[in-house]
């Protein structure tokens, strides 16, 4: 989600900075009204649209220097031919707890949210109540509304605001009044409110403000060449304006005069656009929108099958309702929905369980090197008291216990990962848990793998001098069978085993 959020407002400036340096001067009007009003929904819609890639990409997973033997990593180990440890390998991470800070984000979020809300309502509000009070009086398809106060003519709506006294004493001029009524016949304030709704809930985009800058401005442009068009001389409606732009409303959702733009909108007045220059602007754009929408849009693997989509789900008959299967795992690889007691196993049980870890640790480096000569009558044992554990006394054992994460979501090579993995001096390769010869990827396709897990080799390890990246590859067929097992077998009990150092 905030990546998504990120290229929405990555993809709304790449656009505000091709309407600045390619329409912002040209006298199309209307196209620029629509070119701004749809960039900015485009980029919120883009990143959420998915687009399917035909070479998704495998990145090698970004090493950790592990300090287990055995741990619940989200993977499938079960290459053939290694040891049963994983030492020889730099891993990826367990899942991490979540941190407060999202929760900060969320609140800061929500407290933006509200404030500009709120200043949203008052204006409507405040407008309300100048309706309310105010004298009504039909003008061309539009409402005249005369008000008491010295404030300058601005429009919402179809509501053309006016100062009572100078309407009355004839004090405003028919051009004035053709600017408005343009404002309020092409609802121009729609758009106002639509771009400050998209502030109230979108406040974190830093161009949000700049486009409702450029749309008030392209609106004043429209309105001017609308009064422009029914008086004589120009340089009329220009005195009009700077004697007019005196005060502003303070309502940020109105039409309205007022200095900073008026320099701009003088200029404007007296420039034009050639028919040519304005075919290939307009032209222009679409394969900016083009590139915008493939520049930020989301990428999604190829790789679907619809057994994995129908048939592999994760059993819930086991699963207590205050218990979630998305877990976390302590500094120790604990998952958090682990069995534990709050008081604790007595010393006895601790004294006991000691006995039968100290039995397998190496004494040159104190951890258990050997794990598979630990026996099933003791593993069972050491499971039975280290659930009996609380959390802080399981967290001390060198040798544990913990659910398995969850497996990895299926995602296929790419053909230049295969390619590049035909290499056995830089890979040695495993598919299907068994080990192959490097050419047998010739006989695949990307497709044909459900899932491929590269791995870098440490320095200690048996096969580092033959290569340094071992590739589990696992045929479509085979990884929906180790899905199902893994997913079968959340709750099923694996030992980790604690290490001070990887040599």
């Amino acid at each position: 989600m905030i990546n998504s959020l990120i290229s929405f407002s990555l993809c709304s400036g790449l656009l505000l900075v091709i309407y600045q340096l390619l329409l912002k001067n040209k006298t199309l009007y209307t196209f620029n009204r629509y070119y701004l009003l749809f960039s900015v929904l485009f980029s919120l819609a883009v990143p959420f649209i998915g687009i399917k890639s035909s070479s998704p990409v495998i990145d090698m997973l970004k090493p950790v220097k592990a300090t287990v033997v055995t741990k619940p990593v989200n993977v499938f180990l079960i290459f053939e031919n290694q040891q049963a440890t994983t030492s020889n390998h730099e891993v990826a991470p367990a899942k991490q707890r979540v941190s407060y800070w999202q929760y900060s984000l969320l609140g800061l979020y929500i407290v933006g949210v509200l404030v500009l809300l709120f200043r949203f309502g008052y204006n409507l509000y405040a407008i309300n109540v100048a309706i309310r009070n105010g004298d009504h009086l039909p003008y061309k398809g539009g409402k005249l509304i005369l008000v008491q106060n010295g404030k300058s003519p601005f429009t919402f709506l179809n509501n053309i605001f006016l100062n009572k006294h100078d309407y009355y004493n004839q004090q405003i001029d028919g051009a004035i009044l053709e600017h408005e009524l343009t404002h309020a016949r092409e609802l121009h304030s729609v758009d106002i409110i639509l771009i400050e709704l998209l502030q109230v809930f979108c406040w974190f985009n830093p161009f949000i403000p700049f486009y409702r800058k450029s749309i008030e401005l392209n609106h004043e442009f429209i309105a001017d060449a609308a009064a422009i068009s029914n008086t004589t001389d120009i340089s009329d409606y220009q005195y009009l304006l700077l004697n007019t732009a005196n005060v502003s409303t303070g309502l940020s959702i109105t039409s309205q005069f007022n200095y900073l733009t008026i320099k701009k909108r003088l200029i404007m007045m007296t420039r034009s656009t050639s028919a040519i220059n304005a075919i290939w602007a307009k032209i222009a754009t679409v394969p900016l929108f083009i590139a915008a929408f493939l520049l930020f849009c989301s990428k999604t693997d190829a790789f679907t099958h619809s057994v994995l989509k129908k048939n592999i789900k994760p059993k819930t008959e086991k699963i207590s309702v205050d218990t979630p299967i998305s877990r976390h795992y302590s500094k120790s690889f604990i998952a958090s929905d682990y069995p534990y007691t709050t008081t604790g196993a007595s010393d006895n049980m601790i004294k006991e369980y000691q006995q039968i870890v100290n039995k397998h640790i190496d004494a040159p480096d104190n951890y258990v090197k050997h794990p598979s000569r630990i026996t099933a009558a003791e593993r069972s044992q050491l499971e039975t008291i280290f659930k009996s554990m609380s959390r802080t006394q399981q967290e001390q054992q060198i040798v544990g216990f913990t659910y398995p994460g969850e497996p990895l979501k299926a995602k296929s090579p790419s053909q230049a990962d295969l390619d590049l993995w035909k290499n056995s001096r830089t890979s040695g390769i495993w598919i299907d848990g068994k080990k192959v010869d490097n050419s047998k990827l010739n006989n695949y396709k990307p497709s044909d793998f459900g899932l491929a897990i590269p791995s870098r080799l440490l320095k200690n390890a048996v096969n580092y001098k033959k290569y340094r990246y071992e590739i589990g590859l696992f045929t479509v067929g085979y990884y929906e069978k180790l899905y199902k097992e893994q997913m079968d077998n959340l709750y099923t009990s694996q030992m980790f085993i604690k290490i001070n150092k990887v040599k």
